[in-house]
Parts: structure tokens; C-alpha cells; sequence
């Protein structure tokens, strides 16, 4: 888990305003501030698979003679595991101080998450009752995973490389659909959870997610071993957005007239999180957010963090995703400068031939660590460094 603090400035500007002064003060008045509260945000990939050396948890219950601990730790351990309701007898429904009356006394904690010794860790709500936010088992639990209404049994820590080959996508996509069938109680020939959307491959050169309605596996890319597996509450999982921005048409698919009823049901999902105090919607695993306004249509659409679409360059062959410099596209016999990269934007994007810096058709904001840039159907957040990194864009 991490703990992630968006910062995101956004523009609201006119579709059809042509009077240069009418645009810029627009773009002035219209400016404000996205500042959701921190979220709680569960990323398995950012989970380590041992456990930290912290101090014991002090102050909460009363600690447990030790002899007790080992006894629950020892039975707790081969408790099985019911995929998304229950691991060591604790499932996402079990309270904070039931937890405490079952396992053994807690090691330590790290990040938010309490440690046991059983090999499981969950981070508690804040707010009565205390629940899980997740629960996560590590390699060395020893209890097995029991598929629903098969004879079949997965282990922690065993190679699931050995069961299933997982050395292309679509060998991986293969086992993932086996596997979510067999925990949906499902005949993998005719049941497909992709489609159901209840299952989800994350994937990338450092980590393999088999991602679940009810929780899913973090394997280790090397060998396939099942190191890691979490329980989060029951969600429907679209497919990760790639749409790239098409410039004055769309992000993310979202186009201006995209209703937020069909955007949901078709193309978004239901959002992760929703900011109370400014009625921000989150998706995508936090990496697309949406302002929608009183008549369901988008205000503002933004694309961070992991986003996985991105920003084609006209003339370019390639997009350029979040993460990646635009120092290049500013000509090399004038100094760089957001202004000059704003220029440069400017002309692929809208005019090549107009100074939007001198027209005022463009404008610049720094704040802090990052500079935004405003074109006229479009924003584009960098890193306030030389090699102008993008971190956010939208419209």
C-alpha cells in the first residue's frame, strides 16, 4: 500500500471563444485547484514479501503470553484459505478487535499495514467498525487455497509456472482465466472472466498481477512462484485504459459529450474513489480523473501516474506516455524554457505558424515542482526540470 496525494491543476476553457482577451481571462478565472485528500490506495506492486522489522504494536490490547501466540500462530497458519473471505479464520467482514481475539500477537507494522506472525498482514479502516481495507498472505503461510467445488489445491509459495505456462501475455491471460473460473466456481471451456469482468492481468517486466473481483496474485516474474496474494472488497474490473489524448476530441475515450452513465457502464467502471469535498471521480486505479458536471457531461478529464495511453506528437510516430521527456521537441538553437515548449506545443497541436506566448493563447503556471501548460482544448503538467518529464494531462 502507498499512500498517494494527487495535485492537480486543471483548466476550464472555452470550445468556441475567440476574442483573445475573453480566452485569457477564461483561462484565469476558470483555474482551480484539484486537491483530493490523501488516499489510501492499495497497489500490490508495491508490496514486499517479507515482513518488516518493526516494534511490536503496543498500546492497543493487551499482549498475549507468548506461549498463546505460538499456539494461535501454529494453528492459524494452516487455517485454509477461502479466496476473498477468509485466511487464518480472518475475512474482509472480521472486525479489528475480533481479529485480536484469533491470531497471534502482532509483530509490527509498516506503511499502515499490522503485521502477524501467521504471515498475514491488513490494514484497518479508520472509522467504527474497524474492517479490513485489505488483507494480504505471504509465501510462508502455509494453509492451502481451496478452489470452490474442485479437488484442487494452490499453496503459497508454489510455482504456478508448473501448472500453467506464463511465458507470453497470452499465457498468462490463459492461466488467469483458469484460475478465475476455478475460484468462481466456473468450467473454465465455456466461462470467461475477462468478459465477466471479474478478473484483470497486470503485467510489466518487474511484476505479474493476477488481478481478482475479490483480491488476486502477485507472482514473481522470474519463476511464476505465488508469492504474495491479497483480499480486497468485491469490485467489477474494466479492462486499463490506453485510449491516447486525441487532441480537441477525447482521453481516455471521454469525449465532451461522453455521459458519465455511459462512460461507467461502457468504458470507465464504477469509480475507485470519489473526493467528497469537490465531487472529483477517480478511476483506472486512480490514474484517470474525471470532474463531472451538473449534467453528467465532463468538465475536466486528466490522465496520471500509471496511465497507460498517451500524447501522439503530430509528425511523431511514436506517443509519448507519462513518465517521458518533451525537452526534444524544443529546437536545439534556443534556450529551453516552459515558454518555448509551450510555443512548441502550441504549433503542432493548433497553429505552426502563431506565437500563442505573444498572442496570449497559451498560458503557463508553475507551481512548486511542476509547470502546466494551457493550450486551447488541452493541458499538459511537467516536471519543472530540465528534461521535462510529463506527469499529468487532460482537457
Amino acid at each position: 500500500m502507498r499512500v498517494l496525494c494527487f495535485s492537480l491543476m486543471a483548466v476550464y476553457l472555452s470550445w468556441a471563444c475567440t476574442a483573445k482577451e475573453n480566452e485569457r481571462d477564461r483561462r484565469q478565472q476558470g483555474r482551480r485547484d484539484f486537491q483530493p485528500p490523501s488516499v489510501e490506495r492499495f497497489d500490490p506492486r508495491e508490496l514486499q514479501p517479507t515482513q518488516p522489522q518493526g516494534g511490536i504494536v503496543d498500546g492497543r490490547l493487551e499482549r498475549l503470553e507468548p506461549s498463546e501466540s505460538l499456539r494461535r500462530k501454529l494453528a492459524n497458519e494452516q487455517r485454509p484459505i477461502i479466496f476473498g473471505e477468509s485466511a487464518a479464520g480472518i475475512g474482509m467482514d472480521t472486525s479489528f478487535e475480533a481479529a485480536h481475539e484469533i491470531l497471534a500477537s502482532p509483530v509490527g507494522t509498516f506503511s499502515g499495514q499490522e503485521f502477524f506472525p501467521e504471515d498475514i498482514r491488513i490494514s484497518w479502516n479508520q472509522s467504527e467498525p474497524r474492517l479490513p481495507n485489505f488483507i494480504v498472505i505471504g509465501s510462508n503461510y502455509k494453509g492451502p487455497l481451496q478452489m470452490p467445488n474442485l479437488d484442487i489445491q494452490l499453496f503459497m509459495g508454489e510455482l504456478i509456472s508448473e501448472r500453467f505456462p506464463l511465458g507470453t501475455v497470452d499465457e498468462q491471460n490463459s492461466a488467469m482465466k483458469t484460475i478465475g473460473a476455478w475460484l468462481d466456481g466456473e468450467d473454465p471451456a465455456t466461462y470467461d472472466c475477462i468478459v465477466e469482468r471479474r478478473c484483470r492481468l497486470d503485467q510489466s517486466e518487474s511484476s505479474l498481477i493476477f488481478d481478482f473481483a475479490k483480491g488476486g496474485f502477485l507472482l514473481d516474474p522470474a519463476d511464476g512462484s505465488l508469492d504474495l496474494m491479497f483480499f480486497v472488497p468485491t469490485r467489477q474490473l474494466f479492462p486499463f485504459l490506453t485510449a491516447p489524448l486525441i487532441y480537441g476530441v477525447s482521453l481516455g475515450g471521454i469525449t465532451p459529450t461522453t455521459t458519465k452513465q455511459d462512460a461507467e457502464a461502457n468504458i470507465l467502471g464504477p469509480p475507485v474513489f470519489i473526493n467528497a469535498e469537490n465531487g472529483l471521480h477517480y478511476y483506472d486505479d486512480f490514474n484517470f480523473v474525471v470532474s463531472w458536471g451538473a449534467d453528467d457531461l465532463p468538465e475536466e478529464v486528466a490522465a496520471l501516474d500509471s496511465y497507460r495511453g498517451g500524447v501522439p506528437i503530430p509528425g511523431e510516430d511514436t506517443t509519448r506516455t507519462i513518465g517521458q521527456s518533451f525537452a526534444d521537441l524544443i529546437p536545439t538553437d534556443v534556450e529551453a524554457s516552459p515558454e518555448e515548449l509551450a510555443r512548441r506545443l502550441h504549433m503542432l497541436f493548433e497553429s505552426a505558424d502563431e506565437d500563442c506566448i505573444a498572442l496570449e493563447t497559451c498560458s503557463i503556471l508553475t507551481r512548486g515542482s511542476n509547470f502546466q501548460i494551457s493550450l486551447n482544448q488541452a493541458f499538459f503538467i511537467f516536471s519543472n526540470s530540465a528534461d521535462f518529464k510529463l506527469e499529468i494531462f487532460g482537457y
